[in-house]
């Protein structure tokens, strides 16, 4: 049985200028805080941590995990929506973005104070919430683990046992891109390997001499329309057992297929992020 947890969110949110905006936006800093590490003790990686109250992720990441049904279908914020509604709570100071090149780093305002039980004890909460509301609307939220001590500890352990830590990279998240794709369309679960994490490094190597000017959203933007495409492929015919590997190392095979429309599913949105008229994004390994 998977163990239970929690996070508390106050009453005082129905006073907060938040709960009078896109209910989106209330949605997304509700699913920040419930996801940002709890522990007090900060995830560390060589020349690189992840504090409490902090989590590093990317739009494409929020946007898969916050699906939701509309007129009777799944849908899913763009990564543009997600882009504004982190900059509105940043503007209403409920987030902080973090810049560093491990993604989309975030910080929740305050959330030790919110994490701290005594600031909602009867005989100091008012005296705590004026300090800190300043005497505004903010809404204070809290995320407890049922047991924190215990789950603080088992992740003691957890990092102790890691010899080498590796820092959430780039080809990491590039390549949690294809599994997420790959289980949407096969509704199979892909497991990575190490050998998945080298050839999203050979794509991205020749994806950077086709694109040198890219930033790394635009990037993500188009390896997810890149995966998308391609594990759509139904075709017996053409690799519809597709692994990164076969991705890398066919490449142009996958492009060509794409282009000439047999992947029609993602086709508009794949051409979107790539030239497909010249087809050398990709030059083979």
């Amino acid at each position: 049985m998977d163990k239970l947890t929690y996070f508390i969110i106050t009453r005082k949110i129905f006073e907060s200028s938040i709960w009078r905006d896109d209910p989106h936006i209330l949605k997304l800093f509700i699913y920040l805080v419930g996801t940002a590490r709890h522990s007090k003790e900060p995830k560390k990686y060589n020349g690189f941590e992840i504090k409490r109250g902090e989590l590093v992720t990317s739009l494409s990441i929020i946007a898969e995990n916050n699906e939701f049904i509309k007129n009777g279908r799944l849908q899913q914020w763009s990564r543009a929506k997600v882009s504004r509604m982190l900059t509105v709570l940043q503007n209403q100071e409920y987030i902080k973005l973090i810049s560093d090149t491990y993604g989309t780093h975030i910080s929740i305002c305050k959330y030790n104070t919110y994490q701290d039980p005594n600031t909602y004890k009867t005989d100091t909460t008012e005296t705590i919430l004026k300090r800190v509301c300043n005497d505004t609307e903010t809404v204070l939220h809290t995320n407890n683990n049922d047991n924190n001590e215990k789950n603080d500890n088992n992740e003691k352990k957890e990092e102790q046992s890691e010899k080498t830590p590796t820092p959430p990279s780039f080809i990491d998240e590039l390549t949690e891109l294809f599994a997420v794709n790959y289980t949407k369309h096969k509704g199979l679960e892909y497991i990575i390997q190490e050998k998945d994490k080298k050839a999203v490094g050979m794509l991205l190597a020749g994806y950077k001499k086709k694109n040198p000017q890219s930033d790394s959203e635009k990037c993500k933007f188009d390896f997810n329309n890149l995966f998308n495409a391609a594990c759509s492929i139904s075709d017996d015919k053409f690799l519809s057992q597709i692994t990164l590997s076969t991705l890398n190392s066919q490449i142009n095979q996958y492009l060509n297929y794409i282009k000439n429309g047999q992947a029609t599913k993602s086709k508009s949105t794949f051409t979107k992020g790539f030239d497909l008229g010249k087809n050398t994004w990709y030059t083979g390994t």
